[in-house]
């Protein structure tokens, strides 16, 4: 795109030649426009720039709008990876990892427990701090000497588990024996759910250049271990440009999400300005409804009303579901997502392409013959091969995907192959089998599969992050459930706020936003008085 196709705020971006760049991007201002420009802009080699995504969907929608092959485009976790790999001989790691689930991995940290003599009389919590120990930390607590035991092991065993990808990066960042990646530009994108660990990560990595974008107000995955403070003290000490201007909302929309936000105190000020024009119509509404029962018959009505361009966002599952079902009930089609369950053998298929990208695993490979051929023979084999000095499976590494799915099709049922196979199409150009894998593990079984043609979405808001309806229907604003009866610290409430933020913002032309005095409170106690939520006088409603 020509320079003159950005405005003034997104051409500052573009031209800045600052080593450290934050770009606060507000709702519908063009933040993947300007990461993608930023990438086109560059002068140097392709190969030598990184972009890091928070989903593969994401990556691959960057590598397509970039128009060409960059050096990586990808997520965090296939990125340290890859670094942890090709520094494997400076790192002191075997010259392979595979990456295992974390049953497979629990089978050593029981060895571990074991072997140390510890009797764990709370094994869930006594894990859950064995976790927590960063590789690399002085050792002093039983738990402590466990995590280095295990971690030691680990690695011996040539794998390494989804979690442990980035604990040990970081630790090999603090101790300095890192070598610099191959890369003199990196680009971030969602900055705004970055964990501690994965702040730590971008700010030792020795890269020249980086640039980071996000939006404070629309952090809502603290759940999932995202510190909205992370991007808070980086807007100290990097370059900031802010990104206003709001192409997808009318100005009462805007209006209404700018006076909720402002209430928050952990984040970057900024107030939106809409580049739409304002109609004559009212475009924000309120409706209070003495039961849900009513409130779900005004939810069927503005859902006939704006079928086809339409989306119902709610803050539970349990809301989505009553309200999906009623819309059924009443001749509206549906678009949700299908809630899929991962199919018996679907760790097989996870042990199977972990054994292709690492042949001489006997770990992996005793673990395959124990599914399939019982304890002892498993066992009886892999003593003789370790008392031998062989591998049990005798195989080339296959990393090329499409190569790898051929040879796991007559292993595993028809159901694992089209989950494994959506998850392939999913991934950004150039994925691997590892990449494969990491995706295989941390994917969630809810695919999306909506048909083209509903009347109306319903999703819950974190769903819908990053979408855009011309009609947007929220309800259940009810103190208890926006914000959640979960939610007491100050901290907590911020994140609910900015969850309605995030819901208010996916409407383009109108939003409806709806309230009941008496709601089922779906823990069997029938029908409760629900306050009217707070954020509604926020917004000024």
């Amino acid at each position: 795109m020509k320079m003159n196709e950005y405005d003034a705020h997104q051409q500052a971006v573009l031209k800045s030649q600052s080593q450290n760049i934050l770009v606060v991007a507000g709702p519908g201002s063009g933040k993947t426009r300007v990461l993608v420009g930023s990438i086109q802009w560059l002068t140097g080699p392709p190969e030598r720039v990184a972009a890091i995504t928070y989903t593969n969907a994401a990556a691959a929608e960057v590598a397509e709008r970039i128009g060409y092959r960059i050096g990586f485009c990808g997520t965090l976790h296939s990125f340290c990876l890859r670094l942890l790999r090709d520094n494997a001989q400076a790192l002191g790691l075997p010259g392979s990892l595979a990456v295992v689930d974390q049953e497979t991995a629990d089978t050593i940290l029981a060895g571990c427990v074991k072997d140390l003599g510890y009797r764990v009389k709370h094994k869930g919590r006594f894990e859950a701090r064995v976790a927590a120990w960063m590789p690399g930390d002085y050792p002093l607590n039983d738990e402590e000497r466990v995590g280095a035991l295990y971690y030691s092991r680990l690695i011996s065993a040539r794998m390494v588990t989804f979690d442990d990808i980035l604990k040990l990066t970081v630790g090999f960042l603090r101790k300095g024996t890192m070598p610099a990646p191959p890369f003199d530009h990196l680009l971030v994108d969602e900055y705004q759910d970055a964990s501690p660990v994965d702040h730590e990560i971008y700010d030792r990595l020795a890269i020249p250049y980086k640039f980071r974008v996000g939006d404070p107000d629309q952090a809502i995955y603290g759940f999932r271990g995202g510190d909205v403070t992370c991007m808070l003290h980086l807007a100290a000490q990097a370059e900031k440009h802010v990104l206003r201007t709001n192409y997808r909302s009318v100005p009462a929309i805007c209006e209404a999400a700018d006076r909720l936000i402002d209430h928050n105190l952990g984040r970057i000020k900024k107030t939106m300005t809409p580049a739409r024009a304002s109609g004559p119509e009212q475009r924000v509404f309120i409706d209070g409804f003495r039961t849900e029962r009513d409130e779900l018959y005004h939810v069927f009505l503005m859902c006939r009303d704006h079928r086809g361009g339409v989306a119902v966002l709610t803050r539970t599952n349990r809301l989505a579901d009553l309200v999906a079902g009623y819309l059924d009930e009443n001749g509206l089609k549906v678009m949700r997502p299908i809630t899929e369950t991962r199919p018996p053998d679907w760790r097989m298929a996870k042990l199977i392409l972990c054994l292709m990208t690492d042949p001489e695993n006997n770990v992996v490979a005793s673990i395959i013959m124990r599914e399939r051929h019982g304890a002892k023979a498993a066992d009886d084999a892999y003593a003789a091969a370790m008392a031998a000095g062989q591998v049990l499976c005798q195989a080339e590494p296959v990393e090329d995907i499409e190569a790898a799915l051929e040879l796991l099709c007559p292993q595993v049922s028809p159901e694992t192959m089209m989950q494994v196979r959506a998850l392939r199409n999913a991934l950004p150009p150039g994925a691997t089998v590892s990449d494969l894998l990491l995706a295989m593990e941390k994917t969630t079984p809810n695919a999306k599969y909506e048909a083209e043609d509903g009347d109306v979405t319903v999703s819950t808001i974190h769903a819908a992050k990053g979408r855009e309806w011309g009609a947007v229907v929220l309800p259940g604003w009810n103190e208890g459930v926006l914000p959640s009866s979960l939610d007491t610290d100050p901290a907590a409430l911020e994140e609910e706020r900015r969850l309605a933020y995030v819901a208010m913002t996916r409407a383009k032309d109108w939003l409806y936003i709806s309230h009941a005095d008496r709601r089922d409170s779906g823990w069997g106690r029938g029908e409760q008085e629900f306050p009217r939520s707070r954020f509604i006088a926020e917004a000024g409603l």
